[in-house]
């Protein structure tokens, strides 16, 4: 394989090389290592003793000896080797976080046994706290440690919820939007624990789409009886695009846990449909924001009937498609405690 260009001249220039003699020696020398290769076609300086005009300089070959050493009797036994003895120019890049992993394995392996937060054991191993989650996937990946051997889990932000009771069964509502979330909860304070005729446990905050993350961590950051199976859990955001989207991502992000089954509160958009047709007709309510419209939702909302519109009587679903297909929306604060 070439390497980079070198004239003679230049050779002698770098190494301060005064004769010709010095030159062809210091050349002989080099060609007899490896480091450096005539380009031939190039032809002779004609001076005395001659030399090629161009070389090709070679790297010199670097001795792996001591790596595989280390690779083969320092590593603690979890470490997979394969790949290093393979790579061993990867192994010299990472060696250093190597053998900081290597040595939480050999003397902390005990502390695997409790889980903690990716950054945390992050830091544990290797000092950074980001390092595992943003640099550590090819280094994993060599070593054959798997993130479940760490025993780390994800973190997030928490649910907010607000609760009147911790019995199990209850019925849990998810509210999108702030101003409804402190309506809903001043109602459960009263003590008046139905709204719109469901009793209510709990009300948990959506926050648009991050509740989707959050509820990603519910195990770590929400109280077991939320999501205890029996429970019946509801959904009520915005009536548009976005809002439903949001509740789709919701059930999909649980549908891998049997205990969970989320539904849209019905009586609750129902409720906000009545009012806004009363009171402002389909042609009275506000036009769709453009970030309210999510690429491709009309076509998923079509498509997924039965996880939202099939829920609603045929009395009140031809007025929703009407209201979606208008480009209007009905904002869930169009309702509040007094309605509650």
């Amino acid at each position: 394989m070439a390497g980079k260009k070198i004239t003679a001249l230049e050779i002698a220039k770098k190494y301060h090389l005064t004769s010709q003699k010095e030159l062809r020696d210091y050349i002989d020398r080099q060609m007899e290592a490896g480091t450096l290769r005539p380009i031939k076609a190039h032809g002779l300086d004609g001076k005395t003793p001659p030399v090629y005009k161009d070389y090709y300089l070679q790297e010199a070959a670097v001795d792996y000896t001591s790596a595989f050493e280390e690779i083969k009797t320092v590593l603690a036994p979890e470490i997979h080797i394969d790949y290093y003895m393979k790579h061993p120019e990867v192994y010299l890049k990472e060696r250093r976080e190597v053998l900081q992993l290597s040595e939480y394995l050999t003397y902390q392996k005990e502390h695997l046994q409790v889980p903690v937060s990716v950054n945390e054991r992050s830091f544990a191993i290797w000092g950074r706290e980001k390092f595992l989650k943003s640099k550590a996937a090819s280094l994993l990946s060599h070593s054959g440690i798997t993130k479940e051997q760490l025993n780390v889990y994800e973190t997030f932000e928490p649910l907010v919820y607000f609760s009147v009771s911790k019995q199990v069964p209850q019925t849990v509502i998810f509210v999108e939007n702030l101003d409804t979330f402190y309506s809903m909860r001043s109602v459960l304070l009263m003590k008046k624990c139905t709204i719109f005729g469901t009793d209510v446990g709990s009300l948990i905050y959506g926050g648009g789409n991050g509740i989707v993350k959050a509820m990603a961590g519910r195990s770590i950051c929400a109280e077991p009886y939320l999501f205890q199976a029996g429970n019946c859990l509801l959904y009520f955001g915005d009536l548009d695009y976005s809002g439903i989207n949001i509740y789709l991502s919701l059930l999909d992000s649980v549908a891998a846990d049997g205990n969970i089954k989320i539904e849209p509160f019905v009586e609750a958009y129902s409720v906000m449909v009545e009012k806004a047709i009363n009171g402002m007709g389909i042609q009275g309510l506000p036009d769709t924001k453009e970030g309210q419209m999510v690429s491709g939702i009309r076509e998923k909302l079509m498509e997924r009937k039965e996880d939202f519109l099939d829920y609603f009587p045929e009395s009140i679903l031809g007025t929703i498609i009407q209201i979606l297909e208008a480009g209007k929306y009905i904002p869930q604060e169009i309702v509040n405690c007094f309605d509650f």
